[in-house]
């Protein structure tokens, strides 16, 4: 997985199990750390937010930007979580046994995450894409 903006470049790699900060002059690896399960697919956020998934656990977490441990996760919407993106308000959430993308409001990692995901499809189906 990858993630980040303009300052910032997330990666997680499921082979070696890390997450990563590399830097935006030349991707080259600035930090790691060990990621909090073994299947890590999803990373994404900005600067000063980590969201990231694991294919074989059904939990979405957030972790500190300091050192990669969680700060705190929720529940997935589905059983595969494959990839997440976003900032400190919302998580954008796809999910390979669903075959859906997620809205989940990111104040709801605490009590369990709220599915937008409703929103979302009245979108597309206004934008065409449905």
């Amino acid at each position: 997985g990858l993630g980040g903006d303009a300052n910032t470049i997330w990666h997680c790699d499921n082979d070696s199990g890390l997450i990563y900060e590399l830097l935006t002059t030349d991707f080259s690896v600035d930090r790691s750390a060990l990621c909090p399960a073994p299947w890590p697919y999803g990373i994404g956020g900005d600067a000063d937010t980590i969201w990231h998934c694991d294919v074989n656990s059904d939990i979405i977490y957030e972790l500190f930007t300091t050192d990669f441990s969680v700060d705190r996760f929720a529940d997935s919407p589905s059983t595969i979580p494959y990839g997440v993106g976003g900032d400190a308000d919302t998580i954008w959430h796809c999910d390979d046994a669903s075959n859906l993308i997620y809205e989940l409001d990111a104040d709801g990692v605490a009590a369990g995450l709220e599915n937008k995901s409703a929103g979302i499809a009245a979108k597309m189906m206004a934008a065409g894409v449905l």
